[in-house]
């Protein structure tokens, strides 16, 4: 059992990771710019990543740190700079492992965001704090967020000719926390999901299963970027993380469509 801070602990993944760890018997601290109460055996504290505002505080007495937080918006800041703040401090406080959740495909993606990710990696890969780096494909809420973004247009955009290799969020949570329980092993082998499927179909299933039988449009995504998920880049030979399966989040969502009907 560990003292086991985790960053980005109210997000999708951290959301999901922050009960297992609690399950496990570990001592859970997950960091916040908006730290609250809790009555589920987890306590917050405050970190801002983009100011490092809280960080010696947030890492006093803490032995594992799970850094789950990223920021699409603010990557290079939170991402790279606050990573790099992040693992400094780490150090100085003693933390014995660091254990970094990140992204399947990443080594030479031209995509901006996995460059962020990437170079937040490298960061890790020199610290002296012993660290893993759990590589991921895309969680199943991935083309469901692409899909609602777009919930106000009479046709739902899709980059055509890019398949993703979506899993349950429940299965990397899991994962993560079976990297907690064990020592330091620098790059665990990555975590897919199962066989990969056209981000068209992905988004025109979802749609369906909420009810809605707007017309999908495949659209080219030009550049280095779109070559490089065209390429499959992002994709992984693991099929590990298979189920529950895309029809199983399906599934939930029509649960939930008819819920509300009822």
């Amino acid at each position: 059992m560990a003292t086991v801070l985790v960053t980005g602990g109210k997000g999708i993944l951290g959301r999901s990771l922050v009960p297992k760890l609690l399950e496990r018997g570990h001592d859970v601290r997950i960091a916040t710019r908006s730290p609250k109460e809790r009555n589920d055996g987890a306590s917050e504290t405050l970190l801002d990543l983009e100011t490092t505002d809280g960080l010696t505080e947030a890492l006093n007495g803490i032995e594992i740190v799970v850094h789950a937080a990223t920021d699409a918006v603010h990557a290079k800041q939170v991402d790279v700079a606050g990573t790099d703040a992040l693992v400094a401090a780490a150090a100085d406080a003693g933390v014995r492992h660091l254990v970094y959740p990140s992204i399947v495909g990443i080594d030479n993606h031209a995509f901006g965001y996995y460059r962020v990710k990437k170079a937040a990696e490298e960061i890790i890969e020199t610290c002296p704090v012993p660290h893993t780096i759990q590589r991921i494909t895309q969680f199943h809420q991935f083309p469901a967020r692409l899909a609602d973004a777009q919930r106000w247009m009479p046709v739902v955009l899709a980059p055509s000719g890019v398949e993703f290799q979506v899993l349950d969020v429940g299965v990397a949570a899991r994962r993560l926390a079976d990297l907690v329980d064990a020592d330091p092993s620098g790059r665990a082998p990555d975590l897919g999901g199962a066989e990969p499927m056209p981000v068209k179909h992905l988004i025109r299933s979802y749609l369906r299963a909420g009810g809605s039988h707007r017309p999908v449009l495949g659209v080219r995504v030009p550049g280095a970027t779109g070559r490089d998920f065209r390429a499959g880049l992002q994709l992984s030979d693991d099929r590990s993380g298979g189920s529950p399966t895309w029809d199983d989040f399906l599934k939930a969502v029509r649960d939930r469509r008819s819920r509300v009907t009822a």
